[in-house]
């Protein structure tokens, strides 16, 4: 029994093999290659594929295993006539017959053999493998109006009462009018075929095959082609009219009056340096008009041999009139000189910037990213956390956000070619210690940020980005440094090292602040030097005049400056003469217009609505100013649908609410790179702490002033003039 169940298991992994490299090759596997041992498993294996041998329609799984001929129909005043040609690709399959289900069809055989009829709905027959001649009655007492036949049939000739219909009247059911018609002659038949084809350089080479059929006449039946040259194998077929290529590699088509489109795509079998038309028979195109379609990223290769033509003078599908395009006649041979092979840069280059919102509370941020580039594929862009990604728009258009996995990465397809994207999001729980600086699972080679800063929020330094300004680091320079020292020096020199010390701590504190005291402490210091340097001497009046000049000077500074800062300290948003971050957190008038109002969020929420509503107003009212009476336009057809664009009913992410406010603005740059996984560490002063150190400049203010006035005095009163 063992060794039993191995030669059982064994069989039945090799036919497996064979049944997998049957469905893996190009052609269907001969019976006579599989091993003796297993042929009696093939229709066993091969019993769950019924419709393995029918035709495969482009553009999905389905394969229709019934091709129906021309239906002959001979109606009478109390009967008809069908007869109709069907074959049968699979071992058998449903045929729909003429009738439904008050008109059924009866004497039916198939061969001159007697077929029985089942109606379920529409009258259907099963019939087996291969072709098979069906014929039948209709029977009725009164003359219907229509005669239902079905609708995968195209062709139909009528004859009615004994006279030939040229051409019956069918409605859009496919159901044929049956009336009465005065003799008329015969329509001539005409076909003309127009053959555009597009060339894609893919792996293996590509080529789609369009054809424009203009027919005039009586419906027929038509063999066209050959389609393609040797050494091309047909992927897919999609027509609007029933077709089907032969083994030869014509087109067996079903024609009926109007102008039809056919799309035949096929690839090459290997590497093809020459591309000749076909040397096809009947009507056909005596030139086609050929597009190639590059692909940059395998190879770079020149069209020659066949002349170049514009394609806008040509009628050319619309979405490949951006191609170049050559006319090819008869004879002619398109080579594809190749010049290189493969892409010397296939990296994409991305620019990124992204603009942040620090929220009030310092506990999130908003983010507002813009990237620029372009794609030489399709992309998919995610944002991985702690960024959550809560809307996208590509080229002005939202776009739905999609997870790969239950609780990944938000991200987008994002389609070949140019990019311009739009994103929004969020950062909750934000850790200013390990902020990323671009957000998306990308790396761009160039990236320009903003940070906002709300009320009461300092910015101290930005570690992870080359340059960051205004901040309280950027604000200093080396004359800065200097003046800080020599002042601090100075103090000690003059009133000791416990003022030099205090002086130091409020220089540092005040010297980059909006207003505050500067050059006068030098001058200060300067006048006290030269008072005790020229006591006792004769100009040493004019020196003590100096000096109270100086101690003048440094109270017009020291007071209002002490006050704003006070100000500011008890109300966060206070700002007196507009306080920035530009430059060097300086000074610029505020328009007299402008003030601070404080809003609830319903409130807010009321006036964003009144304004969207009243945009609406302006927007319906736009039409009413338009002249009234307008050039009437030349009626166009309507563009092929775009198969890659949105459901116009998807449900797309509106994401958060963007600030538009403007406080305190940062900018951050770098000058490379940067890299997906590069962070920032921010170091933020927050309100509590600018508050904090809004008093404390005050204090140490007022207590240096203290300290040298009270110091000069002192020395004055030691050593009188």
């Amino acid at each position: 029994m063992r060794f039993g169940a191995r030669v059982v298991a064994w069989l039945l992994a090799s036919l497996a093999l064979a049944a997998v490299a049957r469905a893996a090759a190009p052609g269907a596997l001969d019976p006579a290659d599989v091993p003796e041992p297993l042929r009696p498993w093939i229709d066993w294996v091969l019993a769950s594929e019924p419709a393995r041998a029918c035709p495969l329609v482009a553009g999905s799984a389905e394969r229709p295993c019934v091709y129906a001929g021309a239906l002959s129909l001979d109606v009478g005043a109390s009967g008809a006539r069908f007869a109709q040609t069907v074959e049968v690709f699979g071992p058998g399959a449903w045929v729909a017959l003429p009738g439904d289900a008050h008109l059924r069809p009866q004497e039916v055989r198939a061969g001159g053999r007697p077929l029985a009829v089942v109606a379920t709905g529409a009258p259907t027959a099963w019939l087996p493998r291969g072709r098979h001649a069906v014929d039948g009655a209709l029977r009725f007492t009164t003359r219907p109006a229509t005669l239902p036949v079905p609708a995968d049939t195209a062709l139909v000739s009528l004859v009615l009462d004994g006279r030939s219909v040229p051409l019956p009247a069918r409605d859009e059911a496919g159901h044929v009018w049956l009336e009465a018609r005065a003799a008329q002659p015969a329509p001539e038949d005409a076909l003309s075929v127009l053959v555009f084809r597009r060339v894609v350089d893919e792996v293996p080479l590509q080529l789609d095959t369009r054809l424009v059929l203009r027919v005039a006449g009586r419906p027929r039946e038509a063999l066209l082609g050959p389609v393609h040259a040797d050494g091309f194998a047909p992927l897919a077929l999609a027509s609007a009219l029933p077709a089907r290529l032969e083994p030869d590699g014509r087109l067996r088509v079903q024609l009926r009056p109007g102008e039809h489109a056919v799309r035949i795509v096929a690839r090459h079998a290997g590497p093809a340096a020459s591309l000749v038309p076909p040397a096809a028979q009947g009507p056909w195109a005596a030139e086609e008009v050929w597009v190639f379609d590059a692909r940059p990223a395998l190879r770079i290769a020149a069209v020659e041999g066949v002349a170049a033509i514009d394609p806008n003078q040509t009628e050319l599908p619309a979405e490949w009139r951006q191609l170049p395009a050559y006319v090819v006649r008869a004879g002619d041979a398109m080579q594809l000189a190749e010049r290189r092979r493969g892409d010397p840069d296939p990296a994409e280059r991305l620019r990124l910037e992204r603009t942040w919102w620090l929220d009030f509370d310092g506990g999130g941020l908003t983010f507002q990213d813009a990237i620029e580039g372009r794609l030489r594929k399709t992309a998919r862009l995610e944002m991985p956390a702690p960024s959550t990604l809560g809307r996208v728009a590509i080229a002005g258009r939202d776009w739905f956000l999609t997870r790969l996995a239950a609780g990944g990465a938000a991200g987008v397809e994002a389609p070949p070619g140019d990019l311009a994207l739009a994103a929004e999001g969020r950062i909750e729980d934000a850790d200013t210690g390990a902020l990323p600086a671009v957000g998306w699972a990308h790396d761009f080679d160039a990236v320009a940020a903003v940070l906002n800063l709300p009320p009461g929020w300092r910015l101290v330094h930005v570690f992870g980005a080359d340059r960051a300004s205004p901040s309280w680091i950027t604000s200093w320079t080396l004359l800065d440094f200097f003046l800080v020292l020599v002042t601090a020096v100075g103090a000690a020199k003059l009133f000791g090292i416990a003022a030099g010390a205090l002086a130091l701590a409020a220089l540092v504190l005040t010297w980059t602040e909006p207003g505050a005291p500067t050059l006068v402490w030098i001058a200060a210091l300067v006048a006290e030097a030269l008072v005790r340097v020229l006591r006792g001497r004769r100009i040493a009046h004019a020196a003590r005049v100096l000096r109270a000049v100086a101690w003048i000077a440094l109270a017009l500074h020291a007071i209002p400056y002490a006050v704003d800062e006070l100000r500011r300290g008890l109300h966060l948003s206070y700002v007196t003469s507009a306080q920035t971050l530009a430059g060097t957190l300086g000074r610029m008038e505020m328009p007299a217009t402008l003030e601070a109002k404080s809003v609830s969020d319903a409130e807010y929420a009321a006036g964003a609505a009144q304004e969207d509503f009243a945009g609406a107003e302006e927007e319906i009212a736009a039409p009413s100013r338009a002249p009234a009476a307008a050039a009437p336009r030349p009626l166009r057809p309507e563009p092929a649908p775009d198969l890659r664009a949105l459901d116009p009913d998807a449900r797309i992410p509106t994401g958060p609410g963007v600030p538009t406010w403007e406080w305190q603005r940062a900018q951050l740059s770098w000058s490379g790179p940067v890299a997906a996984q590069h962070a920032l560490r921010l170091v933020l002063v927050s309100p509590l702490e600018s508050r904090a150190l809004a008093f404390a400049r005050v204090l140490l203010v007022a207590a240096l002033v203290a300290w040298i006035v009270r110091a000069a005095a002192r020395s004055a009163a030691a050593s009188p003039p």
